[in-house]
């Protein structure tokens, strides 16, 4: 049965499109409820407290410094992640993790145009791509959900950038319907989803092409090493780039 995700995803957006709850109401702060004078997602207060990933930190997983380390960790000094650069916008805290749960969870697409936004701050940091692709969700769990949060970003970002072209939704796939990552410890996460993503066989070749793999949070990078391994086995230079990153050291692989 032929299967577009994104086809998929542009016709479950347009059917939930409309914040029913925002136009309805008059606008608030998404974390405190605080009246605002505009759509704006975050008051002037709940902005001051989002932690932005600013040096010094890791350059390959992100992990934050107290004080100026140099390019890597110690971590990744002795077992350098698949991917070359990786880039987070926001640590994880509390307040950015509501803000991302509602637009993940609660599909409260009005978020995009911010947290995309984010992203295109925390690319600057990244060699430019030639492609950006998303972190796939299985064709069952897009059913479920209705949208893959990671392909809205990442279509949000290619079109800030002025680069439309180089989204490309359809390259990575992901086979089995497996347990969802939220929940499990760090050797959990890396066995669900081992050998779970591969390239779809009609696409172009990746050979000697930079990639941006776009998802919203890294919390052991064992999505992020998964998919990167295809990509790379494929011929790709891979940079990992997410909205959030948890706090603390990368699961080992």
């Amino acid at each position: 049965m032929f299967y577009n995700p994104a086809l998929l995803q542009r016709g479950f957006k347009a059917l939930h499109n409309i914040d029913w709850l925002s136009a309805l109401l008059p606008p608030c702060c998404t974390l405190c409820r605080e009246p605002l004078m505009n759509s704006a997602a975050l008051c002037g207060s709940c902005w001051l407290e989002i932690d932005f990933a600013t040096p010094p930190f890791c350059q390959s997983c992100g992990l934050p410094f107290e004080f100026d380390l140099g390019n890597q960790c110690l971590q990744c000094q002795h077992q350098q992640p698949p991917w070359t650069r990786f880039s987070a916008a926001v640590r994880y805290t509390d307040k950015s993790a509501r803000l991302i749960t509602q637009f993940k969870h609660n599909q409260r697409f009005t978020f995009l145009p911010l947290l995309a936004k984010w992203l295109l701050f925390a690319s600057k940091r990244l060699p430019e791509p030639d492609l950006i692709i998303p972190m796939p969700i299985h064709r069952w769990r897009m059913l479920n959900r209705q949208f893959n949060q990671a392909a809205l970003l990442a279509e949000r970002l290619a079109e800030l950038r002025g680069t439309p072209e180089l989204y490309a939704p359809l390259i990575l796939q992901r086979r089995g319907y497996q347990k969802l990552q939220r929940g499990l410890n760090p050797a959990e996460r890396q066995q669900n989803v081992a050998g779970v993503f591969h390239l779809n066989p009609k696409a172009d070749s990746l050979a000697g092409l930079h990639v941006w793999l776009v998802d919203d949070v890294a919390t052991t990078g064992a999505s992020l090493h998964s998919a990167s391994k295809v990509l790379i086995k494929a011929g790709a230079e891979v940079s990992a780039l997410v909205i959030a990153r948890v706090n603390g050291a990368f699961s080992k692989t």
